[in-house]
Formats: C-alpha cells, structure tokens, sequence
C-alpha cells in the first residue's frame, strides 16, 4: 500500500522531471533561432525529440518488464542524462546540436515511460490518487516557466543552459528517492500468456493509438514554434513564460477534477470535449496571435487539449496493458504519440512554417485534431464505459 512517503518521493521525481521538460522545450526553440538556424532546421531538429521515442523505448520496456530491479534502469539514465545535457554547452552546427539532443532526448524517451509505469505500478488499485502526484509535475513545470522566462528577459537566453543543467541533476537526484515497486501478473489474463500484439489488435487499443498518433501530430507546430511565434508577434520573454505557466496552471486544475469527471461520466465525453477542443485551440493561436486576450484564453484550453487527453491516455493505458505490460503500454503511448506523431509534425510544420506561413501552419494542425476527434466518435470507448478505481481521494 502507498504511503505518504512514497507518494511524496513520486512527486518530487515528477517535479523536477517536468520543470527540467519545461526549461527544454519552451527556451530551447528560442535558443537555436539565437543560434542562427532557420524554421526548417528548427523544425528537423525538434523532430528528434519524437524520433527518439520509436523503437528504443518499447525496448527497454519490454527488458524492464522482465526485470524486477527496474529502478536500476531508471537512475543509470537519469546520471546518464546530466552526462547528455553537457553537451548542449559546447555544440555548434547542426549536426552537433542534432547529436547532443538525439542522445539526450533519447534517455528522456527511456526514463518517462518508466516513471509513469512506476507510479502506476506503486499506487496499485487506487488509480485516483495518479492526479495528485503527476499535478506536481505541472507546479513544476509552471514554476520553470515563469522563472525562467523572468531570468531570459533580464539576461538573455544564454541564461536557459545552466538552469536546465542543474534541474537536469535534480532530476537525477529524485531518481534515487524512488520507492520500490512490486510486479502484478493479474488483468487481461496477462502473465504473458496474452501476446502484445494481441491487445495491440483490439479494436478500441488500436482506435485509442491512431487518436494519439494523429492528436500529436496536431500538437508539433505548437511545442516547436509556439515561443517563436509569440516573440515574432512581440511578446516579451516574461509574458512569454507566462502564457505557458497559464497552459499548465489550468492542466493542474483538471488533474484535480478529472478523477471526478471520469467516475460521474467515464472517459468517451471527456475524451471527446478534449479533441474538440484542441481543434478550435490552434485555430484561436493561428489566427489571433496579435489580441493576447484570445492567446490567454486559447492558453487556458491547455486544460482540455492535454490535461483531459493525458489523464484519459494514461488510465486507458493502464486498463488496457495491466502486469507485466505496463511499462511497454506507456512505451507503446510514448511510440506512437510523442514518437512518430511528433515527429512527423515536427518536420511538416517546419516546412509548411517557412513556406506556408504561421496560421495556415496551426490551421492543418487543426484540421488534423478534428479528424481525431471524428475517429473517437465513431471508434473509441463504449459510451457508458468508465474506469476503475477513479474515486477522488482526499490526501
């Protein structure tokens, strides 16, 4: 049974593991545009972050899953990670940077999935308290973002590589405080006696994935050209910060929620409010980037375009893939959203960036969204089904 403890130890891992994330992914696109590379190269090189989670992930999922001391895993890429993020202080070209973040990303790719398998695997039969921990990665990532757009705008962008190197030791730091998990072999008559491939086949599992392939997709042009896109329409880098410190701020909020919303209405309408809404979000960015009420606004969907959208993903990964399966579930969400969606998205919205302009770039992007959206509709989540152990917990 979870102690008070444990979950503690969990939280802080997520903490500094999401305000590392958030040092990343905001600033680094500002620091390579410093660096003097063009959208498209932008665009390639943060296309890497999604290579990366193809194929090596599911591996070390699936040599984890098999091993009982998966916490050794966990904290030699965690050091490994510190060793990676070096290299960011002395890369140059192209090919440099494309290197050092291959490598880095790559580690990022292995360590994720295991701590969402971690916590799943430690809180057992009470899923519900999953909120309370992960809410602490946003109040991370919130807190990095302000801070850290407050330090950019005082002392310049230069400022990001260090910060994001000590959250990086942090980070590796909490590994060590991680509790020991125990494998269960129970669910979908696991215990490896149900092939992979044989859950993967099922209509709503493989529904689920082309959801999540294509909603990554539409989320590429916003996690590569979001900063840029605001600093080329003259926001500052502390207002910069800060609409994204919004965007997690209202995820937060639905991490509190959504157990509620999931018990009382299960998880198709939830599922379904979030597509939608992600749609009409990046078309809100695309085309009222110059009025900061509609960018604040389309900010605060965050809460509806990722945090519903996680909080489903990560139960229904938890339903589908239970024992022995659920780090190479998280691996497989991993793959093929943050993987080959982002990747894919990565690359076409660098070109369609340099060649189509900004809004016409967030426009596919939500073309794309709804067509997820129209797949839930017809495929995805019996409309009566809900999850078990949802129940919201008072801790």
């Amino acid at each position: 049974m979870p102690t008070n403890s444990s979950l503690w130890r969990l939280s802080l891992s997520y903490f500094f593991n999401f305000a590392a994330i958030g040092g990343v992914s905001i600033f680094l696109p500002l620091y390579l545009e410093k660096q003097a590379f063009g959208a498209e190269m932008i665009g390639q090189l943060m296309a890497i972050f999604g290579l990366t989670k193809i194929g090596i992930p599911n591996f070390i999922g699936w040599v984890t899953d098999r091993n009982s001391n998966h916490l050794i895993v966990i904290r030699s890429f965690a050091v490994l990670l510190i060793i990676a993020f070096a290299g960011f202080f002395i890369a140059q070209t192209a090919f440099e940077f494309a290197m050092v973040i291959f490598i880095y990303s790559t580690l990022w790719s292995c360590l994720l999935p295991q701590y969402e398998s971690t916590t799943v695997r430690h809180l057992k039969g009470r899923l519900h308290r999953y909120a309370h921990i992960r809410i602490w990665g946003s109040i991370g990532f919130v807190l990095t973002s302000l801070a850290l757009g407050e330090w950019v705008e005082r002392q310049g962008i230069s400022i990001f590589l260090p910060v994001a190197f000590a959250l990086t030791i942090a980070t590796a730091g909490c590994s060590f405080l991680l509790p020991k998990t125990v494998q269960e072999e129970s669910g979908l008559e696991v215990a490896f006696k149900t092939s992979l491939w044989k859950i993967l086949k099922k209509k709503e599992v493989s529904a689920f994935f082309l959801i999540m392939f294509l909603i990554f997709i539409s989320f590429a042009p916003y996690g590569t050209f979001f900063s840029i896109y605001l600093e080329k329409n003259h926001y500052a880098h502390n207002t910069i910060g800060l609409l994204w410190a919004v965007s997690v701020a209202a995820e937060m909020g639905i991490f509190l929620l959504a157990p509620r919303w999931v018990k009382k209405w299960g998880v198709r309408p939830l599922l379904l409010s979030s597509l939608l809404l992600t749609a009409i979000r990046w078309l809100m960015i695309g085309y009222g980037i110059s009025h900061f009420s509609i960018v604040l606004f389309a900010q605060l969907l965050h809460a509806a375009s990722f945090g519903l959208l996680h909080i489903a993903a990560i139960q229904l990964v938890a339903e589908f893939f239970k024992g022995k399966y659920q780090a190479q579930g998280q691996a497989a969400l991993a793959c093929v959203g943050f993987g080959i969606g982002n990747t894919i998205g990565s690359v076409a919205s660098g070109f369609t960036w340099a060649n189509w302009g900004e809004a016409n770039t967030f426009l596919w992007a939500s073309v794309v969204a709804f067509i997820a959206f129209i797949i839930a509709w017809l495929l995805v989540v019996p409309k009566k089904a809900t999850l078990p152990n949802l129940e919201p917990s008072t801790v």
